[in-house]
């Protein structure tokens, strides 16, 4: 009886006629233009957010964050100029702009796109990215973001979060990002692992950004977190950040212990300011 109701409910489901896409009453929307290299850029630039808080409509243009969803991607016109682009809906992804440019690639520059990030709160957005756009060089990865307060509207230019993989890091990744508010402004908390031009292991940092009178500005700058032993003595793996308020909480994993990858996490209660085991 058993094999006989399977195979009548496998006939069944054979023959329903399944929805192509959601349940949204609209088909199916193409989002890029065309295509990036994937074989230079690698896979994952595809990222989707939406603001975590209701609240109402607030700048010009603004709608209530509750109908707002995002999405960032990397993208090619049809000569082949690769750029980020960015994209809103206002309506809870029934209807979607059209999309924007962030950033044109110049000849040279390699992202990293699996570490490409976008995060939102009430009404700011940031895109957060690691190329080797500051020297054009192979593995030279560092972290650079732009910043709206306005749904997307408009944005700051894109910034260097880490003007010292001008001289003593290189190779930002497993970037992850949050959002904290200390007070009204919103906060751009970005931790990654890096490493020196001399290779080796990787250490954990974190920097803070914040936009200022249209710029994004750094309100903290890179800081090593795991300090408690001598620079790339260890090596560490898989950050992970998260957000309330002004606190920021930091996790990440390395192999201190000589026999395991152990997690340890950081926290700060200063937005940023106080990192404390």
């Amino acid at each position: 009886m058993f094999l006989l109701a399977a195979a009548s409910l496998a006939a069944g489901a054979s023959s329903q006629s399944y929805p192509r896409s959601s349940r949204l009453p609209r088909a199916e929307v193409k989002v890029n233009e065309t295509f990036v290299n994937n074989a230079v850029h690698g896979y994952g630039s595809w990222r989707i957010a939406c603001p975590s808080e209701r609240v109402p409509a607030g700048p010009a243009g603004t709608v209530p964050s509750a109908n707002v969803c995002y999405v960032t991607y990397m993208d090619a016109d049809p000569t082949g100029i690769e750029s980020v682009r960015f994209r809103r809906s206002v309506d809870g992804g029934l209807t979607w702009g059209a999309g924007q440019i962030l950033y044109t690639l110049p000849v040279g520059e390699v992202f990293s796109s699996g570490d490409t990030r976008i995060v939102a709160s009430e009404h700011d957005v940031f895109v957060v990215w690691a190329s080797n756009g500051h020297t054009l060089a192979a593995g030279e990865q560092a972290v650079f973001a732009v910043g709206s307060n306005d749904q997307g509207q408009t944005w700051s230019a894109p910034t260097l979060l880490t003007p010292e993989f001008l001289t003593g890091l290189r190779d930002a990744d497993e970037v992850n990002v949050a959002i904290s508010r200390n007070g009204a402004a919103a906060s751009l908390n970005v931790v990654f692992e890096a490493d020196t031009p001399a290779g080796g292991n990787e250490d954990v940092y974190f920097v803070q950004a914040e936009l200022q009178a249209g710029a994004l500005t750094v309100t903290v700058p890179t800081t090593r977190l795991n300090a408690g032993y001598p620079v790339q003595s260890h090596d560490v793996d898989y950050t992970a950040i998260a957000a309330d308020g002004p606190v920021v909480h930091v996790v990440w994993c390395d192999d201190r212990s000589g026999v395991s990858n152990d997690y340890f996490s950081m926290t700060s209660r200063n937005n940023g300011t106080d990192w404390a085991t």
